[in-house]
């Protein structure tokens, strides 16, 4: 990985999302103990994919996941945002920390006394193509005449 070019540049906030990656990877794949990434040159290939295996094939090559910036054991946590009940609409956010980014999100909505609700939206904040995601907004209206709905936001932030 050429550190420098246009290329990192446009991807420096790669390293999270795969730390995110690798802890799902990880808990799926106890026994996987390295990075590969596909060679070119005798150095990792610009662009290659990073996968977690238990050796690296002969065309591949181990990473070491300090030069992707990631520490042994990267920072991932689930934050939420404010629990709100009413009995039309809402809309919620949960939010990472300074310095951490979202790497997914959802949300958990309820109904009681007859309230039915239904997700509209569960999206990155802020969703404009390119930008990098810091939180989580999901919208949910109550289709039912009667009774109210709960909503609340969650966030996976994660940080290197």
């Amino acid at each position: 990985m050429r550190h420098g070019t246009s290329e990192h540049i446009r991807n420096r906030h790669r390293p999270v999302w795969i730390a995110a990656a690798l802890v799902v990877l990880l808990a799926g794949h106890a026994r996987a103990s390295v990075l590969c990434g596909r060679q070119s040159g005798g150095h990792i290939a610009d662009g290659a994919t990073v996968k977690l295996r238990e050796s690296c094939k002969s065309n591949e090559l181990a990473v070491n996941p300090l030069e992707l910036g990631l520490s042994s054991q990267p920072h991932v946590v689930v934050r939420t945002g404010n629990t709100i009940s009413t009995n039309a609409g809402l809309s919620t956010a949960a939010s990472c920390e300074d310095g951490e980014v979202a790497t997914g999100g959802g949300g958990l909505a309820t109904g009681a006394n007859g309230g039915l609700p239904i997700m509209r939206s569960s999206l990155p904040q802020p969703d404009d193509a390119g930008s990098t995601p810091t939180g989580w907004r999901v919208t949910i209206v109550n289709t039912a005449v009667s009774g109210t709905i709960t909503g609340v936001a969650y966030v996976v932030c994660a940080a290197p």
